[in-house]
């Protein structure tokens, strides 16, 4: 039996409601994407960017929806379970789905992460973790790409660069220290957060797979070190809070930091398609679960 709350995720809900600033900010967000393209397509033709686009190998791409159904289905939600068990709350694989696919949809056209508000409501209407605990969930996902993003930048570096090892030999220790310094202000033990960094390298790494066979899907030749070295920035860029879901900026920074490899064209083609794909599979795979988790958002467990 199911009854609203009196507080809780409605009052969450009701605190996002769409005010004056909120309208404004969504706007704003729109605008930026948008101008980007603009400006992107008035110095490349867009007719030639559709004529790339249709050069992308096939069977390539259909590896690199399976490959991305994998990610958002499998790992990414594994990974989010084992970022709230680091927060004291324990969730099924399907719950995590339900969550994180979910709020999806939503977060795709809201403006600064935020479908992530909806899931730290759901989580404290549906288990009680508190709002702070909620954020810091958040908070730790991103460290956790970015602790990932970092060891493949890295790695890119050493291969592309190796008289740069030195370097290497002086960053790596800070950042160790620095991680180990986070993991003991926690009380949670180092081994603990084991899993949650597994699954992250796993699917950074998987997203680092997929754009090198777009590449080789484009007949792009560009070697594995760039590829390490360039990428995790690539990703980066695109999570910014600035333009809806990283459209643009991903597609901006493609072509600044490869475009000694291929055409501009080309290089917007695939930036195209990486932020196409990178909305509608989960999008798609988030729709199954949307209904769920807007009824158990709105309304607790009695």
């Amino acid at each position: 039996m199911i009854s609203p709350p009196a507080g809780g995720p409605i009052t969450a809900i009701k605190n996002m409601k769409f005010t004056k600033r909120n309208t404004i900010t969504l706007i704003i967000t729109w605008s930026i994407t948008i101008a980007i393209f603009i400006i992107l397509f008035t110095k490349i033709n867009f007719s030639d960017v559709v004529k790339q686009a249709g050069k992308i190998n096939i069977g390539l791409f259909v590896l690199i929806c399976v490959i991305s159904i994998f990610m958002h289905l499998i790992v990414a939600n594994q990974r989010y379970r084992e970022v709230i068990k680091l927060m004291g709350c324990n969730i099924t694989l399907l719950e995590a789905m339900i969550i994180r696919l979910g709020s999806i949809p939503i977060k795709l056209l809201l403006p600064f992460k935020s479908g992530e508000l909806l899931r730290i409501a759901y989580l404290k209407g549906q288990h009680g973790l508190k709002y702070i605990k909620g954020a810091g969930s958040v908070f730790l996902t991103y460290l956790f790409s970015a602790a990932a993003l970092i060891v493949f930048f890295i790695i890119g570096w050493v291969i592309d660069k190796p008289e740069l090892i030195k370097w290497i030999v002086v960053i790596l220790p800070i950042l160790i220290c620095t991680a180990v310094f986070l993991v003991f202000k926690k009380k949670n033990n180092i081994k603990d957060y084991g899993p949650a960094l597994f699954y992250s390298v796993i699917f950074e790494g998987l997203k680092i797979i997929n754009i090198f066979i777009f590449f080789i899907a484009f007949n792009i030749s560009i070697p594995v070190g760039k590829t390490l070295f360039f990428v995790p920035l690539v990703i980066a860029a695109s999570a910014l809070p600035f333009t809806i879901s990283g459209l643009g900026t991903r597609e901006t920074s493609i072509l600044v930091l490869f475009g000694y490899y291929a055409s501009k064209e080309t290089l917007l083609a695939m930036g195209l398609l990486i932020s196409l794909l990178d909305m509608i599979i989960p999008a798609i795979i988030g729709f199954v679960f949307i209904s769920t988790f807007l009824k158990r958002l709105i309304y607790l467990k009695k």
